[in-house]
């Protein structure tokens, strides 16, 4: 709804291809695991060299390592940057990330969920323009 770009992907992963970050690179995947994950992205000026850079991903697999395991996770980002010159940026970024982790006893872990908060504020160095 304003310059900028924004992305979406759904993504989905079955057996060895349930590693959807990196497709078969894990091969203690079951060969009946299933994974999904949604993301949805973008970036956009707000004026006076601010950009604003909202994302949203959520992932859930089940049968992944173990019958009847599940692992899932939802993460909210919001990174605002403010460009000091054409090479060189600010970054201040928070993130809020909620998991619920079932490994149904594999590798002797344990059942976990809950929440975390991450604030990260980065000088970036960039070869040209924000939009490249």
């Amino acid at each position: 709804l304003r310059e900028g770009t924004a992305k979406i992907a759904l993504l989905y992963g079955h057996g060895l291809g349930a590693e959807v970050k990196g497709v078969g690179s894990d091969g203690a995947l079951r060969s009946d695991a299933d994974t999904w994950r949604l993301a949805a992205y973008g970036i956009t000026p707000l004026g006076n060299g601010w950009h604003i850079a909202p994302s949203v991903m959520a992932q859930g697999s089940k049968d992944r390592y173990a019958r009847g395991d599940s692992y899932e996770w939802v993460t909210l980002n919001t990174r605002l940057i403010k460009e000091v010159t054409q090479n060189f940026a600010l970054a201040f970024e928070g993130t809020y990330q909620y998991m619920d982790l079932k490994p149904e006893g594999y590798k002797d872990r344990n059942a976990v969920n809950g929440s975390f908060y991450k604030l990260t504020f980065a000088p970036t160095l960039k070869a040209g323009g924000l939009g490249d």
